[in-house]
């Protein structure tokens, strides 16, 4: 009898930024007291969150039109849209939303990431 393996390689998007829960201790630093939604923590520069002008302090309330308030679930949300996929988001920033789009990048796992010895 003959097997055969077949590996399928899911390749995952990534927006590039970091998004905490609201309330948090690190949301309340930077003035986010209140939901819904998540705050962007942090951008990677280069990233598709850098080039749609994502900035720390923004909330994020939706993504592609579905509301977010936990970052686990958004970040599979993204994990599950295949990489440079265009997405849109609702953004709070000063006090008004807009929708902003951004293309995602690809997710690569920490252990396959380079490193500075690889460059």
């Amino acid at each position: 009898v003959f097997r055969h393996s077949l590996w399928l390689e899911q390749r995952r998007g990534q927006l590039g930024g970091v998004a905490l829960k609201i309330p948090s201790e690190e949301a309340s630093q930077l003035g986010v007291k209140q939901g819904p939604g998540v705050v962007v923590y942090d951008v990677q520069a280069g990233s598709g969150a850098d080039r749609a002008g994502l900035r720390k302090g923004d909330v994020i309330t939706a993504l592609n039109g579905t509301a977010t308030n936990d970052p686990n679930t958004f970040r599979n949300m993204v994990a599950g849209i295949a990489p440079n996929t265009e997405v849109t988001l609702n953004v709070k920033r000063d006090g008004s939303e807009r929708q902003v789009r951004a293309t995602l990048g690809e997710f690569t796992p920490q252990a396959e990431r380079p490193t500075d010895e690889d460059q």
